[in-house]
């Protein structure tokens, strides 16, 4: 069994609370651009490129951070590390957006 590198640990710490702060970011537009009350087909564009920003965000400075710390010593930093995790941080906003706005149209 391997050592628990701190750094790494405090890193995992890190993503996760950035990925946190990112959703109730992406919440507070949500709700200060009045988008819950859009049509659907006006909220939908929406959603979408709301949840990629906060994707590429996060996959940016999870990165960023990745490269500065020097935590991913086996493997280079390269694209296609950051397409999948990009692709998976938008879906988690999406995902999380959708049942945002389904919570949102059942209370009214």
């Amino acid at each position: 069994m391997g050592r628990i590198d701190p750094l790494v640990t405090l890193a995992i710490v890190w993503y996760e609370a950035l990925a946190a702060l990112s959703s109730h970011l992406f919440r507070a537009w949500i709700l200060r651009h009045g988008w819950l009350d859009l049509p659907l087909m006006r909220a939908v564009p929406r959603i979408c490129f709301g949840s990629m920003a906060c994707g590429a965000a996060v996959t940016a400075i999870n990165s960023a951070t990745a490269v500065l710390l020097h935590i991913d010593r086996q493997n280079e930093w390269n694209w296609w590390t950051v397409i999948p995790i990009f692709r998976v941080w938008s879906i988690v906003n999406f995902l999380w957006a959708v049942i945002y706005f389904g919570v949102g149209y059942f209370e009214r």
